[in-house]
């Protein structure tokens, strides 16, 4: 992805990695802590203090790792990226022996709206973007990375579509796993089901437009 291997600055670096089993485990409690806490409360009450104690680490051993709480948010944003991205990887994989443009969709669309963060946790991390700068650029980064991707795959169904639909259709994608997310917080169960079906066939709709080249409203 572009920026994946950009420099940190010293402020997000991590002061050392953990090789041992014992350190690899309390990042791993850190992150998880932190996650938990971010999910329930935002960006805002996220203390270092209130991280290690659900992690059950000392707050220097936090320090050992993490030098702020702003590192741990652009981490725990980073493995949010590097889960959709192993989408991604597997979704490739999947399109060298795709046949029909349908069940690759939805096998992708559904991939997608279970990375594996609970829609709290995107959200949050979602809203975190307006206190850390660095985060909208990774986020931006991974956007760009992420559409390129989406339209590449719609252009193997449809090699003779228009770059701006590819790219109107890749962003529309995008966006609906992140409008998922905020409508499962406030729906849940049944309704979120009939939502997330719903705007499936909607998007397959657009997607049956787009590569099957049909007139679409508002086309002239």
């Amino acid at each position: 992805m572009t920026g994946a291997n950009t420099k940190l600055p010293q402020k997000l670096q991590k002061r050392r990695d953990p090789h041992q089993a014992r350190s690899r485990e309390a990042v791993r409690r850190i992150l998880r802590a932190s996650a938990d806490l971010l999910a329930e409360q935002g960006v805002d009450k996220l203390t270092t203090r209130r991280i290690a104690e659900r992690a059950n680490v000392n707050v220097s051993s936090l320090y050992q790792f993490f030098p702020n709480k702003h590192a741990i948010v652009y981490a725990l944003y980073g493995e949010w990226i590097g889960s959709a991205q192993n989408i991604f990887e597997y979704a490739d994989q999947s399109l060298l022996t795709a046949t029909e443009w349908r069940p690759f969709f939805i096998e992708f669309l559904i991939t997608l709206e279970n990375v594996g963060f609970s829609a709290e946790l995107e959200t949050q991390l979602t809203l975190a973007m307006s206190v850390y700068e660095d985060l909208r650029q990774l986020d931006q980064d991974y956007l760009d990375w992420a559409i390129a991707k989406i339209s590449g795959y719609i252009r193997h169904f449809a090699p003779n579509c228009s770059d701006d639909r590819l790219k109107a259709m890749a962003v529309i994608l995008l966006d609906w796993d992140m409008t998922l997310a905020n409508q499962e917080i406030v729906h849940k169960g049944s309704v979120h089901k009939h939502i997330l079906n719903f705007t499936m066939e909607g998007l397959l709709h657009l997607l049956e437009v787009c590569i099957e080249n049909k007139a679409a409203y508002g086309d002239k």
